[in-house]
């Protein structure tokens, strides 16, 4: 019988990965992104089997996303925010927030986005 694991991502948007034996799997996104009730989860969860895991772990995509702490997994599903906290944080795709849109390019006046990080 195969164990359930949880992947918990922060990326904003689902990603369908392809795996080595032509299965796709979709990982959730939705993080950063406010609901119609305007709450923005920090980050969200997909349960996949342990098999699928590890044909993940072989996907260059998954790798890369999990390399720059977009991904992380555990075998107990326990609270998003709790695992997401010391993930990274807003990916390219996410809206701009409040944030975002007080960065002002200093020649034109117009109003920018901010690249992440900065």
């Amino acid at each position: 019988m195969a164990n359930d694991v949880f992947v918990y991502s922060t990326l904003t948007d689902s990603v369908v990965y392809t795996l080595e034996n032509g299965k796709e799997v979709l990982i959730a996104g939705g993080a950063n992104v406010p609901d119609q009730h305007f709450y923005t989860p920090q980050g969200v969860v997909t349960k996949v089997s342990d098999a699928d895991l590890n044909l993940l772990k072989n996907n260059r995509v998954f790798q890369l996303h999990h390399k720059n702490g977009f991904l992380k997994w555990t075998d107990k599903k326990v609270e998003v925010e709790a695992v997401v906290a010391d993930m990274q944080g807003a990916d390219d795709a996410a809206p701009d927030t409040e944030a975002d849109a007080e960065v002002v390019e200093k020649k034109t006046g117009t109003k920018v986005r901010a690249k992440r990080g900065e």
